[in-house]
């Protein structure tokens, strides 16, 4: 048996805590849905064809659907925070700087899949799956469904965008040290970094074509 040492301060979280934050990040990697399901539809409605007829060009494009979805989850986010906070009773720590810091590497990460799987995928419908399918697992992975082993959790969750956030909003519920926060930090600008490399280049050699 491994122990870990989430915090310093001997605190415990609850199953409301630990369950909010697994569903909040769940919801947050649907945010690379919503832009997938936007850009497959500027596709299929045509919209594409009437945009490049204008002197519009397809960054410019990209980073559009990207900022407003990217609001929207921003908003949405704010809103099971606040609500689950006023309803529920569900503490989320003491550095809200910081989490809304990790939400936003979350929903970056989740959009720049989205645009990734989006690129090379043929219909909505193929895309919408991967999408569905890499969520619940991820999520189910890092035991955000179910209480997995430790062992489990720590060797195949670690692959998982969840997985970091995660570990990281429950130790702020415990009033860890930054010291603790910093290395998820760095793992989740990282992913996000490289998620964002692979858009370029993946753009470059595929297109966003009508």
């Amino acid at each position: 048996m491994v122990l870990g040492d989430l915090n310093n301060g001997g605190k415990t979280y609850s199953a409301a805590q630990f369950y909010a934050a697994s569903m909040l990040l769940m919801f947050l990697m649907y945010s690379g849905l919503t832009v997938t399901a936007s850009l497959f539809n500027d596709k299929e409605n045509h919209t594409l064809f009437r945009i490049h007829s204008m002197p519009v060009k397809d960054s410019h494009l990209f980073i559009g659907k990207m900022l407003g979805v990217g609001l929207v989850s921003i908003l949405q986010c704010l809103t099971i925070i606040l609500l689950s906070d006023w309803l529920f009773g569900v503490y989320w720590g003491n550095r809200p700087g910081l989490l809304l810091l990790f939400c936003l590497l979350m929903i970056a990460a989740s959009m720049t899949l989205g645009v990734l799987i989006c690129l090379f995928s043929r219909t909505s419908a193929t895309a919408t799956n991967i999408i569905s399918v890499l969520t619940i697992v991820m999520t189910f992975v890092s035991g955000g469904m179910a209480p997995l082993p430790d062992s489990w959790v720590n060797s195949a969750g670690a692959f998982t965008l969840n997985h970091w956030v995660q570990q990281a909003v429950i130790r702020m519920m415990l009033h860890s040290g930054l010291e603790q926060l910093l290395p998820n930090l760095w793992v989740m600008c990282f992913i996000s970094a490289a998620l964002f490399a692979a858009v370029i280049v993946s753009y470059r050699k595929v297109g966003y074509r009508g």
